[in-house]
């Protein structure tokens, strides 16, 4: 019975009461028990009582931090965590609500976001595995920033995703975007996130370093859920299935595939236009570059750094290989920035670069000789080694006799002995 009908026939129950019809006349004309009846005729609130507030209800906060800080705990651990605070109900109440926070958390996920022009980009890898790149065969990766609001790609080719790599990888992103966005989004990628005991997941202090610099906030998407970053994971899906077929079969270099991606995504992405807005990247990147915070005055050198000594036979050794340095720096420390996706080094006295030099291949000699450093080597040996010429001989003075010291007694002896 709807609600309207329901108020319509209690109205008819109030009014047949008031002509004199009893409780059993009324049930037996409606067709409904006696309870009915006198439920229509007196009804109660039927508010719930009020409940006592659970055991578990004082740590529920805490237990919002922690799947919100470290979401790959289990229920078994969270109630582990606030038993050692003082919680003293069941597990079943935390499986139930940690349950609940995990529902409610994947029904929020599945709701698409969007955001503010200049306000979010994300950032993930795309791994191409073992090629033979630059005349070598090793892995290959491209990294991947996608502006947020207007879906603005910007792609770069590594043989590597080391930190230095990656950090090196947001400069040039900025530079090709013109700005930078507010906030970054990121996977639990090790070179972006180390885990602290006490306060759960915090940027690497590197990846923090290059934030302060260029001025953006890290964030770090929720773990399993590759939907929170969904606007480059579709990106690189698309890289993979209409970029990559078009040049794996070409021989393969670092600047060759960063030239023609850069042809693709002006050409081919660029002007595509987005189904769900009706207008390009291009249209939608015009709007959102005044929002992007500005570019410092010097880019930050996010190059690896390494000290090394140099050797007496005046070489350094480094990733697997020693390199000549000229012998004035013999047992001196120096400092060399290894860019490594693009194999060179810089080699530095203090601040004064001294000189650049590309890394060598495996195989081959271990010992590289740079520049005229081999002869400079050879002339500081002969330099050290040289032999004088001979000084003239100078005769030696004979020691005088010798002369044997006696007594006088024997003197007066030999002396009477001869008269």
């Amino acid at each position: 019975m709807e609600h309207k009908e329901r108020l319509f026939v209690m109205a008819i129950v109030e009014l047949m009461a008031r002509e004199g019809f009893t409780q059993k006349e009324i049930a037996a004309e409606f067709g409904v028990t006696d309870r009915t009846v006198r439920n229509w005729l007196n009804p109660r609130d039927k508010n719930p009582s009020p409940t006592r507030a659970g055991k578990l209800e004082p740590y529920k906060t805490m237990l919002q931090s922690l799947l919100d800080h470290r979401q790959e705990y289990t229920a078994v651990k969270c109630f582990e965590l606030i038993r050692d605070q003082g919680y003293t109900g069941g597990i079943t109440a935390v499986r139930d609500y940690v349950a609940e926070l995990r529902r409610e958390e994947a029904r929020q996920i599945e709701v698409r976001f969007e955001t503010l022009p200049g306000h979010q980009a994300q950032v993930d890898w795309k791994e191409f595995g073992s090629q033979t790149v630059d005349g070598r065969k090793q892995k290959l990766y491209a990294f991947v920033m996608v502006l947020g609001y207007s879906r603005k790609p910007f792609v770069c080719h590594t043989t590597s995703m080391k930190q230095s790599v990656m950090l090196d990888c947001h400069r040039r992103a900025f530079e090709y975007f013109g700005g930078v966005p507010r906030e970054i989004l990121y996977d639990n990628m090790k070179t972006a996130w180390c885990c602290m005991s006490d306060q759960g997941w915090q940027p690497n202090p590197k990846l923090m370093g290059l934030a302060n610099h260029y001025g953006f906030i890290p964030r770090r998407c929720r773990v399993r859920r590759a939907k929170t970053k969904g606007k480059v994971e579709r990106f690189i899906r698309y890289l993979g299935g209409s970029f990559w077929p078009g040049v794996r079969s070409e021989a393969l270099s670092l600047d060759g595939l960063d030239e023609a991606v850069q042809k693709w995504l002006s050409g081919v992405v660029g002007p595509k236009i987005l189904r769900d807005f009706g207008v390009s990247r291009n249209e939608r990147f015009k709007t959102e570059v005044p929002c992007l915070g500005c570019l410092p005055a010097a880019p930050m050198d996010c190059r690896e750094t390494l000290e090394v000594t140099v050797s007496r036979e005046s070489f350094i050794a480094l990733k697997g290989r020693r390199y000549s340095v000229p012998p004035k720096y013999i047992g001196m420390r120096l400092t060399v920035r290894l860019d490594i996706s693009r194999g060179l080094a810089e080699l530095y006295n203090g601040r004064e670069s001294l000189r650049s030099f590309h890394l060598a291949l495996p195989g081959g000699d271990r010992r590289v000789w740079l520049d005229d450093d081999r002869r400079l080597v050879l002339a500081a040996w002969r330099e050290r080694n040289r032999v004088t010429e001979a000084a003239p001989l100078v005769r030696r003075r004979e020691s005088p006799p010798v002369v044997d010291v006696c007594e006088p007694e024997l003197y007066e002896r030999l002396f009477a002995e001869a008269v």
